[in-house]
């Protein structure tokens, strides 16, 4: 038997499977089997059987079927990977063979830099700063802890004399966590809030920085072995279940429009950590929804990076709405004044992409004219 047929039967003896599909579904014992309504399909009677002893789950209902790992690819829109990488790490098995294991080492120190920045927000005296600002902004500590947020302090080497005892510069560097520039070697990021960027099995791959004043008011993690921004969007680790079971995504810019909407209660926003989306994020949306609604600042809606990432959800067979904002306001603000009701109501109102591109056309081309006219067919035939 092969290595990774081994660790795939060691997860599957470890795990407890009646538990993990107890989490999604409400099941009742019946004889030597448990039952429960499939979450697959409209189930107005319990036609789904889980057989723990053979390792089996079957709905008499729709047909679906098969072992724990294809009910965890199913409802978690999942790759095979990822759930054997998540019943692993739950069950304490230590996956031997790896395509990525060169990564390992990597992911530890940018979990140990992660915890680094947890710990100075939380407990370190020198993190007040950031703590009244955040409590300020509404952000208490049980929000810090789910969304792992840090602060980075000021000054030009505290990480790198915190790290750089242990870990190589040019690792810190290719992780993005230091800036070389000529004979010179400074932390990244400097008297920042941080926001830990992780992928779809928990671990953070990189960050976010905000400032409290001055520009760039955000600032990213370098493209690193472990990160490449035009392949994520911020909190979809968080909001995937909710995008799932809604089959709509909302889409907006930042870290902050996505922890502000949580906070409210509005559980299916994701951020595109920029307007110009990528081919993989689209195809990342799509592996969970099936409509989303932009919800940008009207400048940055409007703007051509923003329409040809519309363009791509689309052609990926997604829906596309745009909820249109008021002047002046990005999410984070607007939620944080109008509350989940106002927030909802935009998002409500929100227009079908086709629309909102012709409305787009005609704002930004006077269509009295023959040029005008020209220049918008011109557009319209690179997008359509």
């Amino acid at each position: 038997m092969s290595k990774d047929r081994l660790d795939v039967q060691m997860v599957k003896e470890r795990v407890d499977m009646v538990s993990v599909i107890s989490r999604y579904v409400s099941l009742a014992k019946t004889g030597t089997s448990h039952k429960g309504r499939c979450p697959f399909h409209s189930d107005d009677t319990p036609s789904l059987v889980v057989n723990a002893q053979k390792g089996l789950w079957h709905c008499f209902g729709c047909g679906e079927g098969g072992d724990l790992f294809s009910f965890l690819m199913k409802i978690e829109r999942i790759s095979f990977l990822e759930a054997l990488e998540r019943l692993a790490a739950e069950a304490g098995v230590s996956l031997r063979r790896r395509d990525d294991s060169a990564k390992e080492p990597l992911r530890e120190i940018i979990a140990e830099a992660a915890a680094y920045f947890a710990d100075n927000l939380t407990n370190d005296p020198g993190g007040e700063k950031a703590r009244k600002y955040l409590l300020q902004r509404g952000y208490k500590q049980e929000v810090w802890k789910q969304f792992c947020l840090g602060y980075a302090f000021p000054g030009w080497d505290r990480l790198k004399k915190k790290f750089g005892k242990r870990y190589k510069v040019e690792t810190l560097v290719n992780l993005g966590l230091l800036v070389k520039r000529e004979d010179r070697c400074y932390d990244r990021f400097r008297d920042r809030i941080i926001f830990p960027i992780h992928d779809l099995s928990g671990r953070p791959i990189a960050f976010g920085g905000r400032a409290f004043e001055g520009e760039p008011k955000y600032l990213n993690s370098s493209q690193n072995p472990l990160f490449d921004k035009g392949g994520q969007l911020y909190g979809l680790l968080w909001a995937r279940k909710e995008i799932s079971s809604c089959r709509t995504a909302i889409l907006v810019e930042g870290y902050t429009d996505v922890i502000s909407a949580s906070i409210a209660g509005i559980e299916n926003v994701v951020g595109s950590m920029g307007t110009a989306l990528t081919q993989r994020q689209a195809d990342l949306l799509a592996r969970f929804a099936d409509e989303v609604v932009i919800a940008y600042d009207r400048d940055a809606a409007g703007g051509a990076a923003s329409l040809r990432g519309m363009r791509i959800l689309r052609n990926s067979g997604l829906n596309v709405r745009v909820a249109e904002l008021p002047i002046g306001e990005d999410p984070d603000s607007f939620v944080s004044r109008e509350g989940a009701e106002g927030m909802l109501a935009v998002i409500g109102e929100s227009t079908p992409f086709h629309h909102f591109f012709v409305r787009s056309l005609e704002l930004r081309y006077d269509l009295s004219t023959v040029a005008g006219k020209e220049g918008a067919l011109e557009e319209s035939r690179a997008f359509y």
